[in-house]
């Protein structure tokens, strides 16, 4: 990670698991940028990492190139993970995927619209896994300080723990933590404001 930030790097202690099921399409994650739901600084990098091969039929992610240069875009209403999907109608680009085998890492920066594909394998689970990553002098989302999904609590997590060395490892940095800021999400076909999320 110091090849794309720099020095001082830090993972973001919110990681996400994902279970993906065959043939579950309708709530395949749609086209999304990470820094709508992340916030805190645009130089925020994702690490998608597959848990096992993951062939065409598995599904896998899709990225839109060269829509990193596109800034902020808007969202509309989904299904699927997040809940709000980028359009994208106004973008140049072509959506590239590939197969990916156990020990692949994809790297994407925080405006790059991606998505996930759905799992067509018949009876196969997809597994992977979301971590990010900023500089530790980059302000960063207050919220993805806690536990993904907000169900448990670090003491929760931290219970059972033989060892405390790595609990609250970002403790160690001086953040800047900030709110989130809310964005509006519009009507896909009028682009009129219906709510802040």
């Amino acid at each position: 990670m110091t090849h794309l930030l720099g020095s001082d790097v830090m993972l973001h202690p919110a990681n996400i698991a994902r279970i993906i099921f065959p043939s579950a399409t309708e709530h395949t994650t749609p086209a999304h940028q990470d820094f709508f739901h992340i916030q805190g600084n645009p130089d925020v990098w994702t690490a998608w990492i597959p848990l096992g091969a993951c062939p065409q039929s598995h599904g896998g992610l899709s990225v839109l190139a060269g829509s990193h240069k596109f800034g902020i875009l808007p969202v509309a209403p989904s299904l699927g993970a997040g809940g709000v999907k980028t359009l994208t109608q106004d973008v140049e680009g072509e959506w590239v995927s590939s197969p990916f085998e156990m020990g692949d890492v994809l790297f994407f920066h925080s405006h790059t619209v991606h998505r996930g594909l759905p799992n067509r394998s018949g009876d196969r689970l997809r597994l992977s896994v979301d971590y990010r990553y900023q500089r530790t002098a980059d302000p960063i989302a207050d919220y993805v300080l806690v536990p993904h999904g907000s169900r448990l609590t670090w003491e929760d997590i931290y219970r059972d723990w033989k060892s405390d060395k790595y609990q609250y490892f970002w403790h160690a940095y001086d953040l800047t933590p900030v709110p989130r800021e809310p964005i509006t999400v519009v009507d896909e076909e009028t682009r009129v404001p219906l709510r802040q999320q």
